[in-house]
Order: C-alpha cells, then structure tokens, then sequence
C-alpha cells in the first residue's frame, strides 16, 4: 500500500531508445509505423520532441543523460570507457531515489563497468551480445543459459 506521500507523486517513465528517429511513431504523424503502445504513453504524459546532445556517440550520451554533465565534466568522451562518474556527480536515478522514487534501470543502458548501478535501486540488462567491448553475459543471455 502507497502512503499519501508516494501518491502525490507523478510516475516517470523515462525511454531512451538507439537508432530510432524521433519522428518514427504514429502519434508524431507518422504515415506507416504503428507505435499504439508508446502513443498512449505520449498521450497521457509529456512527449520531448526536440533533442540536443553533446556526444555524437551512444556512451558518451547517456552518460551526459545520467548525470546532467557534458563529457568535460563526467569524463567519458569516447566508447567503451570504463571511467567511473567522479566523486560529487550524483546521477539521475540516485536524484530519483532520494525522492523517493523507486529507479529502475531495464534493457541497453550501456553503464561501465557493466553492473554499475549507476543509482538505480536494480537494472536488468540487455547489452546485445557487447562481448567485444569486455561486457559479460548480460541479463537475458543468463536467463537463456539457465533455461536451457
């Protein structure tokens, strides 16, 4: 049971996606791709559809997302990199958490090193087979492993 406080609460539900343009969904007045899904989503919150990053690559990027910073700052200019966020940056989902939000981190997060929690309370991983960057087995590779 939610106590009063966790109610007045909005719920944030934050999608980062990797190669998908920003105008590929139905509710943005895409002609063909069906999106009803992440349309209802748009429909009920807020939909950001301008978009500025200071990292023309993917590691760099999420890493500015993280933790409000630019590379000079957060020290990751290049992928892979295994540099940890320096002392004093505190990361977006650890923001969340000390909200009192439960933070969450679910599919291609690209974190280094690669169960680095970055401040999310868990996260379940899918790295996509990032074996060449030194990334271990991530979460769905396990699951198929132990299933068999």
């Amino acid at each position: 049971m939610k106590n009063a406080q966790t109610m007045d609460k909005p719920n944030v539900l934050l999608v980062c996606v990797d190669h998908w343009g920003g105008r590929l969904f139905g509710r943005l007045g895409h002609p063909s791709i069906l999106t009803p899904s992440l349309d209802q989503l748009m429909a009920s919150g807020i939909t950001f559809t301008n978009a500025y990053s200071t990292s023309p690559v993917c590691v760099p990027a999420r890493r500015d997302l993280y933790t409000g910073t630019v590379p000079r700052t957060h020290g990751v200019r290049t992928q892979p990199n295994e540099a940890p966020i320096p002392s004093g940056i505190p990361s977006m989902p650890q923001l969340f958490r000390n909200a009192g939000y439960q933070a969450y981190g679910v599919g291609k997060l690209m974190i280094y090193p690669g169960r680095d929690r970055m401040g999310f309370d868990d996260i379940l991983i899918n790295e996509e087979g990032r074996h060449m960057y030194g990334v271990g087995a991530d979460d769905y590779e396990m699951f198929l492993t132990e299933q068999g």
